[in-house]
């Protein structure tokens, strides 16, 4: 994880109103926002979030921020932008970094911190708990539908940094809602087997769920499309989450 914080250059003040973490293997994005900062030097964003109380962006929005920041995906002209930027594919990330953040519209830039403030190491310190969603998923309007659509639903994942479970990427539940409603553990033996065999699939599980070839489940590995999380000699282990996503 690399970690910037986000700086208001408004009257030179450069003040650290927000910082950005990003998981590189996952290349995700999330924002984290100062408790005690006033809302309006914060980005737009950021604002919303902060007047609700809420002081962790979630990853597609902080994405969304990143995107705010970088020249589109569909630009006309991308191939010949990312040549002359030194970039063989198009990485937001790296689009970021030589922009140093920077956006035509805001005064706000990134600058990379070498360590974690300790007001976020705190919000890490949330104890895993066993959590039973079907009543919280059932009494929120934003998320009722997934009890009906079950393959959406399987799609559920971990979020990387323990912010929360999301499902297909784009549905989110805090870490904090999460907690709120969990009970304490320790969970049983069986409850691991239960959650490994749930999250977990080899790569003939790949192949079905992508209805594709071996062959086609390693050149997505070769191009980091997905990963694996523990190989042997004749077959590979798979997060179902990231392989149900490639169906999204």
């Amino acid at each position: 994880m690399r970690i910037f914080a986000i700086k208001n250059e408004y009257e030179n003040i450069n003040e650290e109103v927000a910082y950005l973490l990003y998981y590189e293997k996952e290349k995700t994005f999330f924002i984290e926002i100062k408790e005690d900062i006033d809302p309006l030097k914060l980005p737009y964003i950021c604002y919303h979030f902060r007047m609700k109380n809420e002081y962790t962006v979630n990853s597609y929005w902080s994405k969304e921020w990143v995107n705010e920041r970088i020249v589109p995906r569909d630009r006309q002209n991308i191939g010949m932008i990312l040549n002359e930027s030194g970039l063989d594919e198009y990485d937001e990330f790296s689009l970021l970094l030589q922009m140093n953040g920077r956006c035509s519209q805001d005064d706000f830039y990134i600058k990379e911190k070498k360590e974690i403030p300790e007001f976020i190491r705190e919000r890490f310190e949330y104890k895993v708990k066993k959590c039973d969603l079907s009543k919280f998923i059932s009494k929120n309007n934003k998320v009722n539908f997934l009890i009906t659509n079950i393959e959406l639903f399987n799609s559920m994942n971990l979020v990387c940094g323990g912010f929360g479970i999301d499902f297909a990427n784009n549905i989110f539940i805090k870490d904090k809602e999460l907690y709120d409603l969990g009970v304490d553990i320790p969970l049983s033996k069986n409850d691991f087997k239960k959650i490994i065999s749930f999250s977990i699939v080899n790569t003939k599980e790949a192949c079905e769920i992508l209805d594709c070839s071996r062959q086609n489940i390693d050149d997505l590995i070769k191009r980091g499309k997905i990963n694996p999380v523990k190989e042997f000699d004749k077959n590979k282990l798979f997060l179902k989450s990231d392989i149900i996503k490639r169906n999204w």
